[in-house]
């Protein structure tokens, strides 16, 4: 029953017997505690003050700005996603198909391969690049968890590596073209900073959820791609079947922020091609 839209003492007592609900409320109450810490721990290291973070939210509130959840949700899932033991799943799912080209080039401890990895999340893919070996990684995002042969730049892919033409043997891309807003632009810069001969290796879904000038298909991007100056070379059968007839291209079904003890398992049909510089 229930007594102005609320659970009658009957009800009440009823469900807290069976399933134990206050239970559940402690639990997340207890949860509210550990998110706290994390965010003082980033407000620490980042050295913002209290009275900085009360202005910035008075000046949200007065200039209507809503809170952005989401961007903080989905931090938090990459977390999961890069590091903790519930995504190991979604990790080799992807990274398998990377890691297996990389490691198959040629390389000397005196000479080790310069990699990039833009959009690299918070770092896991750069870390089991770096535990290969005989590899210098450049990782153009942020992360607290890195080993020492990881470099971290911050900054806009597109820019952010002016004068850096030519210096990259491997470039590495997970989920990362879709994001592009004019995918050219990406496309050239990649083509850039790789030398003669480097490595393109690429695994993703072509989604495009970030206003993008350009939506183009597989085979527009392929055409593209050459168009620029690459030549695209199969992956081999770890990144999936072929997507393309008569294009060596592959595809495979991957989970990307994936609860398994939840109702809603997510997952995409990515792609993945190896293109070298021509």
């Amino acid at each position: 029953m229930k007594v102005d839209g609320k659970l009658s003492v009957r009800g009440d007592d009823t469900i807290e017997s069976t399933i134990k609900y206050n239970h559940k409320l402690n639990t997340a109450e207890h949860l509210i505690d550990v998110d706290d810490r994390l965010a003082q721990e980033g407000l620490h290291f980042y050295g913002i003050s209290q009275a900085e973070l009360d202005k910035f939210s008075t000046d949200q509130i007065r200039e209507g700005k809503k809170t952005d959840r989401t961007s903080v949700a989905q931090a938090m899932k990459h977390f999961v996603r890069d590091w903790a033991e519930e995504g190991q799943n979604e990790r080799e799912e992807s990274f398998t198909c990377l890691l297996s080209q990389l490691d198959s080039m040629d390389r000397e401890i005196n000479a080790p391969l310069k990699v990039l990895v833009p959009g690299g999340g918070v770092g896991r893919l750069a870390h089991e690049i770096a535990r290969l070996d005989v590899f210098e990684v450049t990782m153009n995002e942020w992360s607290l968890i890195m080993p020492q042969p990881v470099l971290l730049v911050e900054g806009d892919f597109t820019t952010v590596f002016n004068g850096e033409e030519g210096k990259y043997d491997v470039l590495v891309t997970l989920f990362f073209i879709d994001t592009a807003r004019n995918l050219l632009t990406y496309l050239e810069t990649i083509h850039r900073l790789l030398q003669p001969e480097g490595s393109w290796v690429n695994l993703g879904p072509l989604l495009y959820g970030t206003a993008p000038f350009l939506q183009l298909s597989l085979t527009e991007i392929i055409s593209l791609e050459e168009a620029v100056g690459f030549k695209i070379e199969d992956p081999g059968d770890v990144c999936g079947d072929i997507s393309l007839n008569g294009l060596p291209v592959r595809a495979k079904e991957v989970s990307y922020g994936r609860n398994v003890r939840g109702l809603n398992r997510n997952g995409f049909l990515a792609q993945s091609w190896r293109a070298i510089k021509l």
